[in-house]
């Protein structure tokens, strides 16, 4: 089911055309991603990144246009890191027995997953890998 066709947008005519128009086929991609690597169609990459940071993309929009939302929500961008958190430890389902709580573990997903994805394409602080100007050799 796609989020359009959710029973609580059914009297929504408007948020079901936005939803069928521009978060649709972001469900759609990711459902197909997360079939991949297809072996018949020749597809050997499995896409791992692209898929993490597409459902970290569906988090971040839906934590702007969808939770706790309003005009300023749209228009103030200080906040977003913020709004993104707090949907994480709110709706992710974590447990008691996780190795860390909700807050944390939103951190940890913003720290760690959707900020070096977004901003350095996955590479992380690995001082040895990519030393910085200061650990560099002259």
């Amino acid at each position: 089911m796609l989020p359009s066709e959710y029973p609580e947008v059914r009297d929504y005519p408007n948020l079901r055309t936005l939803l069928g128009r521009q978060v649709d086929m972001q469900f759609a991609d990711l459902r197909a991603l997360l079939r991949l690597p297809e072996r018949a169609c020749d597809l050997k990459a499995g896409c791992n990144l692209t898929t993490v940071t597409l459902l970290c993309n569906i988090a971040a929009g839906a934590s702007v246009l969808f939770w706790n939302s309003s005009f300023e929500a749209l228009t103030e961008r200080g906040n977003r890191g913020e709004r993104f958190k707090a949907l994480m430890e709110e709706h992710y389902p974590w447990h008691s027995d996780d190795a860390a709580t909700g807050r944390a573990g939103a951190e940890a997903i913003w720290d760690f997953t959707r900020s070096p994805l977004t901003h350095t394409l996955g590479v992380g602080k690995d001082m040895a890998t990519f030393p910085g100007p200061a650990t560099r050799s002259r």
